[in-house]
């Protein structure tokens, strides 16, 4: 017997979104092999009711073993780490930092245009990429999109514990994604009461209620981005608030009893089998 987490990416890429199928690949039987790895698990396990939800819409015969398990407390504390002055960035710096993978789906390209704009108007934007390559392809072109820009820092994958001053030494943190599952970025972010801006798809909405705990811009559109993101460096007051509310809503959103959720499930399983 065995349980499936559904963490995001791949179950949306496959099963909501149909985003492979569009790019030819239901050749490789991407999708049946994930139906049939879905079926014969004890339990589907998500991070959230709307996820359930989403899923039970288009495929109903799932509803019986999906499960919520809310996600426990982020294990990012560690070492210290000079994330500035590793990267050459000055304390009047206002840095907007994208931590995810360098990969299609995360978007990488989405802040430059934008961020370009603005820093038109404002000299001490900084814009930094926090992530491993996960797709060598894209990444060469991200590569020779940035040449020359001396104010976007290509940071690269970090050791775990190195991100929380990642994320305290960061201004505003970003996530572009295509499609998410549940993003633990946003949730790390939220916890160090960071303000957010993030992408408007159906694996973000859950975690942020715009303008409150974070700023949700729509995709494809560069001046929604540029607008989220002038209110950051603009306005001191809304900054705050959101990192407040930021803050309160991670609490919300951890579960201190995930282990004991996971344990019963397990002791299920095997009474199932």
């Amino acid at each position: 017997p065995y349980l499936l987490t559904l963490t995001g990416s791949d179950y949306e890429e496959c099963l909501i979104d149909s985003i492979k199928f569009e790019k030819g690949l239901e050749q490789n039987n991407v999708k049946h092999i994930t139906l049939d790895i879905m079926r014969n698990a004890s339990y589907l396990i998500v991070y959230n009711k709307r996820t359930s939800t989403r899923i039970i819409d288009q495929f109903a015969e799932f509803r019986p073993k999906l499960k919520v398990i809310s996600k426990g407390l982020p294990i990012i504390d560690g070492k210290d780490y000079k994330f500035r002055k590793s990267n050459n960035i000055s304390k009047t710096d206002f840095v907007f930092s994208l931590v995810s993978g360098i990969r299609i789906r995360k978007n990488n390209f989405c802040p430059i245009e934008s961020l370009t704009k603005l820093r038109e108007k404002y000299k001490n934007i900084i814009l930094t990429f926090v992530g491993p390559v996960i797709e060598k392809d894209y990444n060469l072109e991200l590569t020779k999109k940035i040449k020359g820009l001396d104010w976007i820092r290509a940071v690269g994958a970090v050791r775990v514990d190195q991100m929380k001053q990642i994320y305290l030494e960061s201004d505003v943190i970003l996530n572009c994604s295509h499609y998410e599952g549940e993003s633990n970025a946003i949730i790390e972010a939220m916890y160090y009461s960071k303000p957010l801006i993030v992408s408007n798809t159906p694996g973000n909405r859950p975690l942020i209620n715009n303008m409150k705990d974070g700023l949700l811009f729509e995709l494809n559109d560069s001046d929604d981005f540029r607008e989220k993101a002038q209110l950051l460096l603009t306005d001191k007051g809304l900054k705050a608030k959101i990192s407040k509310n930021a803050k309160a809503k991670s609490l919300k959103l951890i579960n201190s009893d995930e282990s004991k959720d996971y344990e019963k499930l397990y002791l299920s399983a095997i009474d199932l089998f």
